[in-house]
């Protein structure tokens, strides 16, 4: 969703103002932000002490999520850049992930055609060895109240080596409407351990008859995003089935209910899938949701955020010490993926102490498409996630080590 190679084509627009900023450098660990809640005016109190025009610029407004104040940007147009930055120094000595994170709420926002910028936050890295990298949160559209967005940089390829500074922007870009920002966040985070989860999405009557034996074996618990209509029917698990691995300590997630790509639903289609795969699930107790398809959009994570701790797309990737949990990213195993695969996803999790997801579907032979995996393949897989001594942890689990908190 977020493509840094187009954002790529508007920095030009974009560089020149912030290299010939004079901010002043500061010495940051966590939270650095001057003024991340707006509350203090600058000399015109219609700005915010240290925070700049981006674009078209910004206004200081009343009536902030948490405080008195936050920062409001208009446009009547679908081609402008509006917002405001701020340029964070850090200095980093090592590769530590950041997270960067902000509420915003929106009225009458409207994308232009092919965007994914909308009401976002955008950031522009500057790394120790002189490259730059590119990002921003899933874009925002319609009305609505506020809500959280952000992104690790932990999960940006581009991100290659410490950091040395970040201008935080955020900003309204090729949309109309106006878009309310608040209580933006920087948070530099230290990894502590690696973790590995291992999941089968759609409950596969395999993971329990095929799977599972062979994880008891090594002592590893899984994680089953279940589709709940498809509960007993051919090929999916049944109610004792999924009884029986989350006796044993299995977590069970949802995974809609009819299994369709939500982004091309209407809102009350959205909510049926929300409440009532989490109403049919309920004996289990889920907490978290895996998107079907790994199809979302700012407006899915808002709503989905009210029922789920994380929601889980399929962005392919590992995660960082503090990772959104609302941007979880997976390494889906398909019959295309190798051993050596693996064993590089596990050897770069273990190296940069990062959450590695194992994402699998059926364990079988064969398939009538990619998404599938043989017991003999299986059998491998798991030799290698035992030998690379990384602690094999429940979805939920590892969300307790990894995930930012608001």
């Amino acid at each position: 969703m977020k493509k840094a190679s187009v954002i790529l084509l508007i920095i030009g627009l974009m560089y020149l103002p912030f290299a010939s900023s004079s901010i002043v450098a500061r010495a940051v660990v966590s939270d650095p932000f001057n003024n991340p809640s707006f509350e203090q005016a600058a000399t015109n109190v219609a700005k915010a002490f240290d925070w700049q025009d981006f674009g078209n610029g910004y206004s200081r407004v009343a009536g902030g999520r948490t405080g008195q104040w936050a920062m409001q940007v208009q446009s009547s147009d679908t081609t402008s850049m509006s917002g405001a930055y701020q340029r964070i120094d850090l200095q980093q000595t090592s590769s530590n992930p950041v997270f960067i994170g902000a509420y915003v709420k929106g009225e009458n926002i409207v994308k232009d055609a092919g965007s994914y910028f909308g009401a976002s936050v955008y950031a522009e890295i500057h790394l120790m060895n002189g490259q730059t990298a590119y990002w921003n949160t899933s874009a925002n559209s319609g009305t609505f109240d506020w809500r959280w967005i952000g992104f690790n940089t932990g999960s940006i390829p581009t991100v290659t080596g410490p950091i040395d500074y970040i201008f935080v922007i955020p900003s309204l870009i090729k949309a109309s409407g106006t878009a309310t920002f608040d209580d933006l966040s920087v948070q530099d985070f230290v990894p502590t351990q690696a973790a590995v989860t291992i999941m089968f999405d759609d409950g596969p009557v395999t993971a329990s008859t095929v799977a599972k034996p062979v994880l008891d074996s090594y002592g590893f618990k899984a994680t089953i995003p279940v589709i709940s209509s498809y509960i007993g029917t051919t090929g999916y698990m049944t109610t004792a089935q999924i009884n029986t691995v989350a006796q044993s300590g299995w977590e069970i997630m949802c995974h809609s209910v009819l299994h369709e790509d939500m982004t091309l639903m209407s809102a009350s289609q959205v909510t049926a899938e929300y409440q009532g795969c989490k109403t049919a699930l309920q004996a289990w107790t889920p907490k978290n949701f895996a998107f079907p398809f790994g199809a979302y959009n700012g407006n899915l994570v808002a709503e989905g955020a009210t029922y789920f701790s994380s929601l889980r797309g399929f962005e392919q990737g590992n995660n960082s010490q503090g990772t959104f949990p609302y941007d979880v990213k997976v390494r889906g195993i398909t019959t295309q993926t190798t051993l050596a695969d693996i064993q590089a996803w596990l050897a770069t999790a273990k190296a940069n102490k990062q959450w590695v997801v194992l994402v699998f579907h059926d364990i079988t032979n064969t398939g009538d498409d990619i998404y599938h995996t043989t017991p003999r393949q299986f059998r491998q897989i798991m030799r290698a996630v035992k030998n690379s001594a990384i602690p094999v942890k429940t979805y939920d689990q590892a969300l307790q080590q990894f995930a930012v908190t608001k």
